[in-house]
Parts: structure tokens; sequence; C-alpha cells
């Protein structure tokens, strides 16, 4: 009777006579699940047992508490929480526009002293947007999370900002909507304390007291809002 088997480059079965079967990896592996083996163990009177199939499989160190989102002028932001991170190595954020091809915009290191995590994204944000992480250990092992859905509306009516980028850190605004309030935020969404003026029947902002770099213009109208990207060079 064969009561082990040596499985190359990857380790040793032993199955004992009660059934219990365990798998000792060889250093050198890698991997997270070694080929299934089949066995059968034998009574006292060597009666077989039926065959069996023992298969390996590993879980994930990290326990995703919960994940969620939302919109903002600064962009969609991402929170979650996770517990149990022994072995964890960082999360990967997926992204989608169809819920076919998911592709990574990100990643957070994990080791959080609080668990709590977040993650902005602040490109290509307006529309239907699905999210998931990936969440992958020090071992190479991954899991994904649920996904969810983000969408952030435009309201803009036909508002445009010209030139952009701007060379000169003045800009324009043209269009045919009711402009409420005009604000313009860092991508940080930490408001920037900038007078819109009236010239020659255009709304102009002078922003020549700022350094180059992106930045958020949040237009209101009667419909809503509307966050644009500018950028100063």
């Amino acid at each position: 009777m064969v009561d082990s088997l040596f499985v190359p480059g990857q380790g040793s079965w032993v199955t004992a006579t009660t059934g219990t079967v365990t798998f000792t990896p060889l250093s050198s592996y890698i991997g997270t699940t070694p080929n299934p083996i089949e066995y059968v163990v034998f009574d006292a009177q060597g009666t077989p047992s039926n065959l069996a199939t023992v298969t390996i499989g590993t879980s994930l160190s990290v326990d995703l508490v919960f994940f969620k989102g939302n919109t903002g002028i600064s962009g969609n932001t991402l929170t979650w929480k996770a517990k149990n991170e022994t072995g964890f190595a960082y999360f990967e954020i997926l992204k989608s526009r169809n819920l076919g091809e998911f592709v990574a915009i990100g990643r957070v290191n994990g080791g959080s002293n609080t668990g709590n995590y977040q993650y902005v994204e602040t490109e290509d944000v307006f529309g239907l947007n699905y999210y998931q992480l990936r969440m992958v250990n020090t071992d190479g092992t991954t899991e994904k999370s649920k996904i969810i859905a983000l969408r952030n509306l435009d309201s803009s009516e036909g508002v445009n900002v010209y030139p952009n980028p701007s060379p000169t850190h003045i800009f324009k605004l043209s269009g045919k909507a009711n402009l409420q309030s005009l604000t313009v935020f860092n991508t940080q969404g930490v408001q920037i304390q900038v007078e819109p003026k009236l010239v020659d029947g255009q709304i102009e902002l002078d922003m020549r007291g700022q350094t180059a770099g992106n930045y958020l213009i949040r237009v209101t109208t009667p419909s809503g809002y509307t966050t644009k990207r500018i950028v100063i060079e």
C-alpha cells in the first residue's frame, strides 16, 4: 500500500490510516493550489474505501469589511476597511466602463493601523464607472472584491473653458448656460481663492497667482453643476 506520494516540483503527500491527508510543499515551491491527488484507504480487514480526491485551496489573509464609493468635485472616492492583514501586501484598484475588461488604475499598500483605506480617481470620471479591488498577499495569492458602480453626472449645458491648457494662466468661459456660481479647486479638493471677472462680455478667470498644474472648476447652473478640468502650463 502506498501511503505517501512525492510530486516533483511541488512536495509530498502523506495519508494516515485515519484518512487524514497532509501536504508538505518544497521550500522552492511557488503556487497556490498543488495538483489534486486521488487515494483510497484500507480497513483492518483490507477492504478499500471509495476513491477520494483531495484538492488544496488557499484563502486570503485579509478580510474586507466593506467597500464603497461616492462622487464629488475632486473625482470618484473609493473607501474600504480591512482586518486580519497578516501576510497581506497591497490592494490594486481596478476599473471598467462596461463590466467587460477591468484595468488597474492604482495601488494602495496594506498595513494601515486603522484598517481604513481610500483612493481618489480624478481622471476620466464622468459617466458610469465600475470599480473592484484585487487583494494581493505577500505570497502572490489574490482575491477580488465585489464590484461597485458610481455615476458621476456632468450637467455643463455646453459650458466651454478655453484656452485649455493655458500658457498665460488666464481662462475664459463660454456657452449658453445660466451660470450661478464658479469655484476653483486643486486636485485634492481644496478651494482656491480666485475671483472670476466679466471682461468684454465673457467670464474670465485670472489664475496668474497659481502654480502650473491641474485644477478643477466647478460651474453651478440651474440644473446642477459640472466640474471642468483645466491645466496651467
